[in-house]
């Protein structure tokens, strides 16, 4: 364990030191970087609530406590959606335990920034998330942030869900590769591609309209662009806003249903110089325009695709995701999460932002990560890790004395189970994009049975999309 320091420790000790702390988190295993920074900051007793173990270590007993609130999810927005309502009204056993472990009902409870939950078990939360900041992720309304500072994007229409109307949107924004809808929050929160869909044929044309007709109002129609999908990730300050590296969403396409699979992230690739200068100007225009019309405070991701024209963005997302996670990996001195969670719930720092910037952008640069997790459908019962080393075309199991080329951990999850994937750096090496080899991983479980992903292509390998719609790139 690295010890925090000083500075950072000292600075939010003081709301932490000798209170009991209830963290609700996506898993157990999730937990334990935030247990080694509570503890440091002097929380006296940690109480964990989560919807699965997950995949990975788990605290012991002498260090936290935990209760699983078990259900069972189709994917993860529905096990998201399912522990959301869980919180909000805990089941009888769950209060039970939470009311043992503080009977006085004073200990700090931080849920997930993500949820907009004022109490949990009849103890308020430290945070919780404000509806202007949850509506900002509407895919349906992001285009009037991009008029509103002139960002540059590719042309898109807001459709009502009606097929007459949404045949007339895809055939007037398709140029080769069929479109891509996005749904809006009628549902409330919806990520993980689940609420997204390429459409190229009539057959996904009738299951997105379908799908979309059950559980929205409209959806925002636009060109499907070959490229990376990837991310630039800012945090808002009251004084400034800090950015990040660009980093690598781990989306995958089934060709046959046009429905997607989000995958993790992964900061090995390199965009090109230029691309790089232009969007983090544009990052930090967009953090300035979130504190000023929303107040925001805390990190944030400007998503899109980066294609051979530039990027082109598709979203924003208000939350402290794992792309900034990944980035924070070299500076475990720095208890980034609880930073950003005290930002949000307006917790005086007083503290240097710029310095963070730069260590934040060091830790990026120096400690590449291919940070890849999956939910499948397929039950994984016990935790395990599987090296594994490369062959020509996939994987195998390592022997005694070979090096693993890429590591495997997986766990339970209320989907079914949770499937991790990290990569040695001869493997996938610093500029290399890591779509592909966390492809090829998943494809081996497969075949191993291990998991059920199926049929997944990543979206890298033509560009054909975005030397059309380069021709059609405005700003209105």
């Amino acid at each position: 364990m690295t010890p925090l320091s000083p500075y950072y420790r000292d600075l939010v000790s003081p709301l932490f030191k000798g209170k009991k702390c209830v963290l609700a988190i996506a898993s157990v295993a999730d937990s334990m970087g935030w247990v080694t920074v509570l503890q440091q900051v002097g929380v006296e007793k940690i109480f964990i609530l989560a919807p699965s173990l997950g995949a990975g270590a788990l605290p012991t007993p002498d260090v936290a406590e935990y209760f699983v609130l078990e259900t069972a999810a189709k994917d993860a927005l529905e096990s998201f959606r399912r522990f959301g309502d869980n919180l909000k009204q805990l089941p009888h056993e769950a209060l039970r335990a939470l009311d043992r472990f503080d009977p006085e009902k004073t200990a700090l409870v931080l849920p997930n920034t993500q949820f907009s939950i004022e109490s949990i078990g009849g103890r308020k939360t430290l945070f919780s998330r404000p509806q202007a900041w949850s509506d900002v992720e509407d895919k349906t309304k992001v285009e009037a942030i991009w008029k509103a500072l002139g960002i540059s994007h590719a042309p898109s229409q807001i459709v009502l869900v009606d097929e007459a109307l949404l045949s007339l949107a895809h055939e007037r924004l398709q140029l080769g590769e069929g479109t891509v809808w996005s749904g809006d929050s009628r549902e409330g929160f919806n990520g993980g591609s689940c609420y997204v869909r390429q459409v190229n044929n009539p057959k996904q044309f009738r299951e997105a309209f379908e799908f979309f007709r059950e559980h929205c109002d409209y959806v925002r129609v636009m060109p499907f662009l070959s490229g990376v999908p990837c991310s630039r990730h800012g945090m808002v300050f009251p004084d400034r806003v800090m950015v990040g590296r660009t980093v690598e969403q781990l989306v995958f396409l089934r060709p046959q249903t046009g429905t997607f699979q989000y995958g993790g992230v992964s900061t090995t690739w390199d965009p090109a110089e230029e691309d790089v200068h232009e969007l983090t100007q544009t990052v930090k225009h967009v953090g300035e325009h979130l504190r000023r019309t929303v107040n925001y405070r805390g990190a944030f991701s400007l998503d899109g695709i980066q294609t051979e024209h530039g990027f082109f963005p598709t979203e924003i997302n208000t939350r402290f995701s794992s792309g900034i996670i990944t980035q924070g990996v070299g500076m475990p001195e720095i208890p980034l999460a609880l930073i950003d969670y005290l930002l949000r719930a307006g917790v005086p720092l007083n503290f240097n932002s710029a310095d963070l910037e730069r260590k934040l952008f060091v830790s990026g640069e120096e400690n590449r990560r291919v940070a890849g997790w999956v939910l499948t459908r397929r039950p994984i019962r016990d935790n395990q890790v599987l090296e594994l080393k490369a062959t020509v075309n996939s994987f195998e199991k390592c022997g005694d004395h070979d090096q693993a080329d890429a590591t495997v951990t997986l766990g339970p999850s209320d989907v079914g189970g949770m499937v991790r994937v990290s990569f040695s750096e001869r493997y996938v090496a610093k500029g290399e994009i890591a779509g592909p080899a966390v492809l090829t991983v998943l494809r081996y479980l497969d075949r191993q049975g291990v998991s059920e992903f199926g049929e997944l292509v990543t979206p890298y390998p033509s560009v054909a999309g975005a030397s059309a719609i380069s021709e059609r790139r405005f700003v209105s």
